[in-house]
């Protein structure tokens, strides 16, 4: 067994941290409120860190161009939810962090940015593999 599969972190009622994730993941892209903020409560205290990076994560990955707005408010949540933290307001938290779900949930789903870098990341690999590399564009050379 290596030390990855040896380690697994739990949730406050002994979920696996990794099944929570995925689960919080799954139901704010299938746009269920209730499920999305149980599982993201269930990070809670011990696991906010990582909450809010995978929430920041999840915008970029299944929201993005579909609601563009969701990429700065979600952060400008997360430095409100941490700063309220500080002064040990933890109902104030839980607001902030309902507000997250709720936007996150109700937001119209693209998954566009997603696998737009999958194909050109694949086509750059596969260029630099067969060391043939893109040639730049004459209307991008300066002539003047």
């Amino acid at each position: 067994m290596n030390a990855a599969a040896a380690y697994s972190p739990f949730t406050q009622n002994g979920y696996p941290l990794g099944e929570v994730i995925s689960a919080l993941q799954k139901e704010i892209r299938r746009s269920n409120e209730e499920a999305a903020l149980y599982w993201a409560l269930e990070l809670l205290p011990r696991y906010e860190m990582y909450l809010w990076r995978r929430l920041i994560v999840i915008c970029n990955e299944d929201i993005g161009i579909g609601s563009p707005e969701i990429l700065v408010q979600i952060p400008a949540l997360r430095a409100q939810f941490f700063e309220f933290r500080g002064l040990g307001k933890d109902g104030t938290c839980r607001l902030i962090l309902a507000n997250a779900i709720l936007l996150m949930c109700r937001a119209p789903k693209a998954r566009t940015a997603d696998h737009f870098q999958r194909v050109v990341t694949q086509q750059w690999m596969t260029d630099r593999s067969e060391q043939t590399p893109r040639e730049i564009p004459d209307y991008a050379l300066d002539k003047h």
